[in-house]
């Protein structure tokens, strides 16, 4: 069970503090915060097929990419929606002050909270938003740091807990509490069992409890946190005119950096080089 009072000062908490970060790294480290913005990837794809022929003349395509890895996007884009229809069809508060437990809902729950803490989109961001605010480089390759690690669990724990704990920034606490790499395990493996007060599991191996009051906390956290960090980025992205000429620095394959000029295309929601030929090849051989 939740209140209507409780789940708004989660998402007051959670908005705050991914709205705090965001105004601190826009701050102390703009040009970082514009890569965050504009989701700087790295694509193995064109750094290991780099030189294409465009009119007769070989040029360099650069693997740095803005706004380009689309495939991310896509498969998180099911997820993310599907997450927002939830919430809207039961998190609303229409008429009521109280959402009762309900097992049917609560069932569908644990498969977002596992969801949600298995999702690559969601996890490389939050890392990038952590270590750009220990004042780090942005990490154009964190598909090669996500897959360097021999868990889900590994990862969230040493390039999301512990930088965010290090920047003494509220969210690496937040994490620290609502996520049980135990609960996801036993949600996936279908080890756990719901009754009127609460959900046990790891039942093959030690069964452990999680009161349906403590699940409601650890939910709404994990769906506030995964809704609100894409959101309050597009909003800031928004928030950039489309006539506003942004100086970036693109890494080339060489290993110098180039400066060019970005802009912010509203409809589509994402950023592009000024200059056409930018938009796909960096520098001629």
């Amino acid at each position: 069970m939740i209140t209507k009072e409780n789940f708004y000062k989660i998402t007051t908490i959670v908005t705050s503090s991914i709205d705090d970060a965001l105004t601190q790294l826009s701050s102390k480290c703009p040009e970082k915060y514009m890569y965050f913005l504009a989701t700087g990837e790295y694509d193995k794809t064109i750094a290991e097929n780099n030189i294409i022929t465009v009119n007769q003349d070989r040029i360099i395509h650069s693997p740095y990419m803005i706004c380009s890895n689309l495939q991310d996007g896509y498969y998180d884009y099911t997820r993310q929606q599907f997450l927002c229809d939830f919430l809207n069809a039961h998190y609303l508060f229409k008429d009521k002050d109280v959402l009762e437990d309900n097992n049917y809902r609560i069932n569908i729950e644990l498969l977002i909270y596992t969801h949600i803490w298995e999702a690559r989109t969601f996890l490389k961001r939050l890392s990038r938003f952590a270590h750009l605010l220990c004042e780090e480089e942005y990490n154009w390759k964190m598909d090669d740091v996500l897959n360097s690690h021999k868990s889900k669990f590994a990862f969230i724990k040493n390039e999301i807990i512990e930088p965010f704990n290090k920047s003494n920034h509220q969210l690496g606490k937040i994490i620290e509490n609502i996520y049980n790499r135990e609960l996801r395990n036993a949600i996936a493996h279908s080890d756990y069992r719901l009754d009127d007060k609460s959900i046990g599991y790891g039942l093959t191996n030690g069964s452990k409890n999680i009161s349906l009051d403590d699940w409601s906390v650890h939910f709404a956290f994990s769906s506030c946190l995964s809704y609100h960090l894409f959101d309050l980025t597009k909003k800031r992205r928004q928030c950039i005119g489309e006539s506003d000429r942004i100086l970036f620095k693109q890494p080339l394959l060489d290993g110098t950096i180039k400066e060019v000029y970005i802009k912010y295309d509203k409809f589509l929601d994402r950023f592009h080089y000024e200059n056409p030929i930018y938009s796909q090849f960096l520098f001629p051989k």
